[in-house]
């Protein structure tokens, strides 16, 4: 699990850094006009950190650690929330596997 979850982490990370250089670097149309911004803003600071909980599910997960960069989520939030999300899946799998092997 531990090997799993050191190989996860650095990767959602690196969706941080990006998403927070885009807005400096790009103009339209990569970055959303400023009421895609307001909006998407108003969204992620109501579910945005504990959102990151979720970054490990497929399709989802990346751009929510990129909007995460975007909106300059504290990098130790960051890291905390991403992690706790990461680590739970992994048990969760190991915890499954167990059930149906019948391991220890």
């Amino acid at each position: 699990m531990a090997h799993g979850e050191r190989g996860q982490h650095p990767g959602g990370a690196g969706q941080l850094g990006p998403g927070a250089l885009l807005p400096a670097l790009a103009g339209p149309p990569l970055v959303p006009g400023q009421a895609g911004l307001a909006r998407a803003g108003a969204w992620f600071r109501r579910y945005g950190l504990w959102s990151l909980l979720f970054a490990w599910l497929p399709v989802v997960g990346d751009p929510l650690t990129f909007v995460g960069g975007i909106f300059r989520v504290n990098v130790w939030v960051f890291l905390l929330l991403v992690g706790a999300g990461k680590a739970a899946r992994y048990a969760a799998v190991v915890l499954a596997v167990q059930g149906v092997l019948g391991a220890p």
